[in-house]
């Protein structure tokens, strides 16, 4: 965290990072969810191939699939299986190769190495699905970055527009950036966000692969859209451009 007593605090821009298939191979993520829950629940295993097949029907949506195993019977709990996924895997790097945007980890370490910048993780969708991701994303962010430290995130409903709400969290009258409005108002859970990181901010850029998410009429707030991981269209380096273009 920032000394606001002992440093010069200066005008720095917020990077929002969307999740799902813009730093997350969220097709191939959902795979590695239901291998490691078949392997702990094969008396389920008629309810995890039928939510997964409900989960590729709804491939694109926000789709809640570990709330949709629960109503099944399963018993999960989020922050286990996300440690049975880190822990399981033959290697923190194999693991980040197979899930993270191959540049996920240098754009953060970018992000990291400039100090008017700083990161969240915005992603929506059901609580306990995005919940998990953000885990065993930022179990890989933590392990392998140069800070060794994971990024604030925030889930909020897949019915916003994320420019839209973000910008809505500078004061209409003084300017003022506030992120306890996206928390209080918007978040369905977050983590590590902490209001006085981001009490400098006088710009926001939002990182995501839906074009409606990063629309704004505000000055302040511009969007990046990259295309969307597990597809052709999708440069390695999508993220680094993005960063590097700050």
């Amino acid at each position: 965290m920032r000394n606001f007593e002992q440093e010069t605090i200066e005008p720095s821009t917020l990077v929002v990072l969307d999740m799902d298939r813009t730093l997350l191979k969220s097709n191939r993520f959902v795979d590695v969810v239901f291998d490691s829950l078949r392997m702990v629940n094969s008396e389920k295993t008629s309810v995890i191939d039928r939510v997964q097949r409900e989960e590729r029907a709804n491939r694109g949506a926000a789709y809640d699939y570990l709330a949709a195993l629960e109503q099944g019977g399963l018993q999960i709990d989020g922050t286990m299986l996300a440690s049975e996924i880190l822990q399981n895997a033959e290697s923190t790097e194999g693991l980040a190769e197979d899930l993270l945007a191959p540049d996920a980890i240098a754009a953060i370490d970018e992000i990291n190495r400039r100090k008017n910048l700083s990161a969240i993780i915005m992603t929506a969708g059901g609580r306990e699905t995005q919940a998990l991701k953000i885990e065993v994303v930022n179990g890989l962010i933590a392990e392998l970055s140069q800070s060794k430290s994971a990024l604030p995130a925030v889930v909020v409903d897949d019915s916003v527009v994320k420019a839209a709400i973000v910008g809505e969290l500078f004061d209409g009258e003084s300017g003022d950036f506030s992120i306890e409005k996206l928390v209080d108002q918007q978040a369905k859970m977050f983590s590590d966000i902490d209001g006085a990181t981001y009490g400098a901010i006088e710009h926001v850029i939002v990182i995501d692969d839906k074009p409606k998410n990063v629309e704004s009429r505000d000055e302040r707030v511009r969007g990046v859209v990259v295309s969307p991981l597990e597809t052709s269209e999708r440069p390695d380096d999508a993220l680094l451009k993005a960063i590097f273009a700050i």
